[in-house]
């Protein structure tokens, strides 16, 4: 798993470097993390180990933004989020994929990227590939979430959980009928090739929502607490009632009250350098 490069002794592409992901260039680009912090280390030879690195991406974001957070709630909630999201990983990761094969996958693809011929309506070029990298069968194998335009997790954030499958699910179903269209004409039967077979079960297990989760950082607590959370753990009285239950007084997280004090500090100080008096502090569960 990582980005091509062209090895000038054989004259092959090989996969040379670790991937260049949109979501950590913004990191950089954006929010002024360091590059160290951001950018995956090494070729990775498993999806278990690259899908890690995502998630720790995540939480490392979290702890070095200093405005990543509103207040002690939103603080929990998104500390429990990230937990709970590495605790899912490997019920969304298939086994079969873990080492292969991994798949060529553009991490900004959406319909922006490809030019159309206006009077033949015949699609002529696909651009802007610098995000491309061998990623994670499953990256490629989940049904695209770029069908409505717009980015799921804002569409989430204005309609709802409901809204946003009432819109997306026919779409992703034209898709998936043309799809099948095409695999049949090539003579693609086996459905265990079949690409169509892949993008339908990831609607159906949500693995789509995880893996986009895990690759765009900053939506991945819309997409979890919407998307992924009652379909897992069922049904929840509240976000609090679910942070409550699964960090609240539990042993391994007894670190969680520190790191929302943390956090109210870092936001204080962020107020403070902008001179203004944010009206934030440490408030108790």
């Amino acid at each position: 798993i990582g980005s091509l490069g062209l090895d000038k002794t054989t004259g092959t592409i090989q996969v040379a470097n670790p991937p260049l992901t949109l979501t950590a260039n913004e990191l950089i680009r954006t929010c002024g993390l360091p590059h160290y912090t951001t950018s995956p280390g090494t070729v990775y030879t498993s999806a278990v180990d690259y899908i890690h690195s995502l998630l720790t991406l995540q939480t490392v974001h979290l702890k070095m933004q200093r405005n990543s957070i509103y207040d002690s709630p939103d603080c929990r909630e998104k500390y429990t989020s990230r937990h709970l999201m590495k605790s899912l990983a490997m019920h969304f990761l298939p086994a079969k994929d873990n080492h292969g094969q991994f798949k060529l996958f553009c991490d900004d693809f959406c319909l922006g990227n490809v030019l159309v011929d206006e009077t033949t309506l015949q699609v002529v070029a696909v651009i802007d590939w610098e995000f491309s990298y061998a990623a994670p069968a499953s990256f490629a194998g989940s049904i695209p979430s770029w069908l409505l335009l717009r980015q799921p997790h804002t569409l989430v954030n204005d309609l709802g959980r409901d809204g946003f499958l009432d819109l997306f699910l026919p779409k992703a179903e034209i898709l998936l009928e043309e799809l099948e269209k095409r695999e049949s004409l090539n003579g693609v039967y086996d459905s265990g090739k079949r690409l169509s077979v892949r993008m339908r079960q990831s609607i159906r297990d949500r693995s789509a929502w995880f893996f986009l989760a895990c690759r765009v950082g900053y939506a991945v607590d819309l997409l979890y607490w919407e998307l992924l959370d009652e379909f897992c753990w069922g049904t929840r009285e509240s976000v609090a009632q679910r942070v409550y239950d699964f960090t609240t007084g539990v042993e391994m997280h007894q670190g969680r009250e520190g790191f929302v004090r943390l956090k109210m500090g870092q936001l204080e100080g962020y107020f403070e350098d902008l001179g203004e008096d944010g009206g934030v502090g440490y408030e108790e569960e």
